[in-house]
């Protein structure tokens, strides 16, 4: 699979890099693996933002570099959310 098709078809390549992983890997190393994009989930999704200004010199296109950078945030702002209701709940409880 290119790295055009990878990003024009999110749900496929996803799918497609799941099933690779899965039979490349143990499920230990995935774990691993999603936990530390969990964790520097802030730097993936800034670091993402420059796909969107650098597209014309990759092989996608902005509006694919966008949607990319969209998912991210989502998944940030998700992150950011229960942070949030976590700290919430500590100073309710105390």
């Amino acid at each position: 699979m290119s790295l055009k098709e990878f990003l024009t078809h999110p749900a496929s390549a996803a799918t497609a890099t799941a099933t690779t992983l899965f039979g490349a890997f143990q499920l230990d190393v995935i774990a691993v693996l999603l936990q530390w994009g969990w964790a520097n989930l802030g730097q993936l999704f800034y670091g993402a933002t420059l796909l969107v200004s650098s597209a014309p010199v990759l092989p996608i296109t902005q509006a694919t570099a966008s949607k990319f950078v969209a998912g991210l945030a989502a998944l940030l702002l998700l992150k950011l959310l229960l942070k949030a209701r976590e700290q919430i709940d500590k100073r309710t409880d105390g």
